[in-house]
């Protein structure tokens, strides 16, 4: 699995996009995570979008729709799926992936609505970055800034570009659950005590400044090639301000 999708697969989706359906009266292109596309990708799909071929029908699958190209957006009619309950995903992963019952409930109640997130929660990969994110927060109010260097040194040497995106996301993630305050609406409920000694120790009023900054470090790293380590400790240091 790729962080970004490169012009080379956009070229390759429009040359068979100008060829006739076989078997079928269409041909089908869903492009997942349409927000990893890297921008010279979109253009390259734009007159495709423009002036589709009667027979292709392309759909972009996407969390966030601002990373799509305006031009790409106003030409594509949107269709907005709400999150499910955690009862339904917790479902899902005892039915369809045969994932038992308390491993499933724990996954859906941190997977926002999203089974596929539950299934990443599952992996042994993706829980690495979430106690990495975790870690962070406890410590970087108090942490030097030199300690904070190596620690984004560290980081970066992870999981490349996927696995810095999950680290920022979880952080978000956590963020966000300081900024709500309240336990019975936490993302990470396995984390409440956590969280809660941790809420008065935050500005709320400054999260929204910092959930913003990791939102631009983490589609730096997905779509503008930024440097990892480079971007890890800019936001680091950042945050730290922010919180004292």
């Amino acid at each position: 699995k790729k962080a970004t999708i490169r012009v080379a697969r956009a070229r390759a989706i429009i040359q068979r996009a100008n060829t006739k359906p076989f078997g079928s009266s269409h041909n089908v292109f869903i492009i997942m995570d349409a927000h990893n596309m890297r921008e010279e990708a979109q253009n390259a799909l734009l007159k495709l979008v423009e002036e589709p071929p009667e027979h292709s029908v392309v759909i972009w699958v996407t969390s966030n729709p601002e990373a799509i190209l305006y031009t790409i957006r106003s030409r594509c009619q949107q269709v907005r799926f709400t999150a499910l309950k955690p009862a339904a995903v917790e479902r899902v992963l005892t039915s369809y992936y045969d994932v038992d019952a308390e491993a499933a409930k724990k996954a859906a109640g941190l997977a926002m609505g999203s089974v596929k997130r539950a299934v990443e929660l599952l992996s042994a990969y993706d829980d690495e970055e979430r106690l990495a994110a975790f870690d962070l927060l406890a410590n970087i109010q108090d942490e030097a800034d030199s300690s904070l260097i190596g620690r984004a040194a560290a980081c970066a040497r992870g999981g490349g570009r996927d696995g810095a995106a999950r680290l920022l996301h979880e952080l978000s993630l956590a963020y966000r659950d300081i900024m709500c305050g309240e336990e019975e609406l936490f993302i990470n409920r396995d984390q409440t005590s956590f969280l809660s000694r941790q809420i008065p120790l935050w500005d709320r009023a400054k999260i929204p400044t910092i959930l913003d900054r990791i939102a631009r470090a983490r589609e730096g790293i997905l779509q503008r090639n930024l440097n990892i380590e480079a971007t890890f400790v800019d936001l680091f240091l950042a945050i730290k301000r922010f919180g004292c």
